[in-house]
Formats: C-alpha cells, sequence, structure tokens
C-alpha cells in the first residue's frame, strides 16, 4: 500500500524537501518512460536518482550532463501511518520525527531568550536602584555594557527564533 501524492517539479531542478520522488524520463531510443526515483541520502547528504532501466545509482549531475530531461511530473512518496496509531502521541511523534533536531534547536533558542529576556529588568532594577545612586562611574559603564550586550543578543534571538518558525 504505497502512498503518493502528484506533484510538478520546478524546472528540472529537484528540491530536498519533497522526499523520494518517483520520476519519470524518456528514452532516447524508443520514447518509453523510465521511472526513476529521486532521494537523498540522510548520511552523506547527498541527492541519488535511482535508474531501474540500468539498475544504478547516480548523482542527479549525471543526468544533466547528458541531457536526459526529467518530466515536469512526478510522484511524491510519502509514508503511511502506522496501522493503528494509539493517541495523540505516536500520530505527533510519526509527524514531527523529521524535524527532531529542529525543535530540540528551537527548544534551546527559546530557553535562551527567555533568559536574556528575564535579564533586562533584573539590570534595569540594578542599575536604577544600586549604581545610579552610588554614582560609581565605572560600575555605570560596565554595568550598561552588559545590559547593550544582552539586549543585542535577545534581538538576534528573536530575529533567528521569528525566523525558524
Amino acid at each position: 500500500n504505497l502512498r503518493y501524492r502528484n506533484i510538478t517539479l520546478p524546472d528540472s531542478k529537484f528540491l530536498d524537501d519533497y522526499g523520494p520522488i518517483l520520476v519519470l524520463y524518456a528514452d532516447n531510443n524508443s520514447g518509453e518512460l523510465i521511472p526513476c526515483v529521486y532521494f537523498k541520502d540522510e548520511k552523506r547528504n547527498l541527492n541519488y536518482i535511482y535508474d531501474s532501466s540500468a539498475n544504478t545509482t547516480s548523482k542527479p549531475s549525471y543526468y544533466f550532463k547528458k541531457g536526459i530531461r526529467f518530466k515536469r511530473f512526478a510522484y511524491q512518496i510519502v509514508a503511511s501511518l502506522p496501522p493503528s496509531p494509539q493517541g495523540f502521541i505516536e500520530i505527533a511523534k510519526f509527524s514531527l520525527k523529521a524535524f527532531k533536531a529542529d525543535l530540540v534547536l528551537l527548544f534551546y533558542a527559546s530557553i535562551a531568550l527567555a533568559a536574556f529576556n528575564i535579564c533586562i529588568p533584573i539590570m534595569t532594577s540594578y542599575l536604577t536602584t544600586t549604581i545610579i545612586p552610588a554614582t560609581d562611574l565605572g560600575l555605570l559603564i560596565s554595568t550598561s555594557a552588559l545590559v547593550v550586550v544582552i539586549i543585542f543578543s535577545a534581538s538576534i534571538g528573536q530575529y533567528f527564533q521569528v525566523k525558524s518558525t
């Protein structure tokens, strides 16, 4: 029971976001449509095409150098849900397993961003209640520099947090 959906390829350039794709090209001699599977090797982080007629696996550049043009229509192969999912947690694990590293990174970035955002009012309170009344210029400059660094870091963190969602 293979799950798939019809897609249109963008100008003979494949995108990694599709996952495994069943692509077709016309044989130069017979005009017969030859099925191939375009996939990404996650360990090597390289893209390959399995050619069913030659029973070989090559990089996409091999086909482009030979002048082989793939048809614009293709079939994206998608995994199907487990036979009987046992609740929301199992469905979430299945759906989000490809994004595990991104979610962990987003979680740690959110924790760091929250720590930066909590530091700003704490440092401002310390600055206005202790340092300014004491009129210690050296401590005022060093604390102000620390507040500027925290604000700058929090701004960068917020930018990347918004960019990643």
